[in-house]
């Protein structure tokens, strides 16, 4: 889990269980990351590096 408890905020941001990376446009890949960026349990969150690899992964790609 990158935020314990996250999930329920995340539903409210109109994301579900079913919802992957994958599905998600560059823009709504923003949004996400400001909404986990504004909640204090970020900072130690593994999220971040979790993110990291995705771009890494994205900018390998092109």
């Amino acid at each position: 889990k990158w935020i314990p408890g996250s999930g329920p905020r995340i539903i409210r941001e109109d994301y579900n269980i079913y919802t992957t990376f994958d599905d998600l446009t560059s823009e709504e890949l923003l949004v996400l990351f400001k909404v986990f960026k504004s909640w204090p349990e970020y900072e130690t969150s593994p999220f971040i590096n979790f993110v990291e690899t995705i771009i890494q992964n994205k900018n390998e790609e092109n």
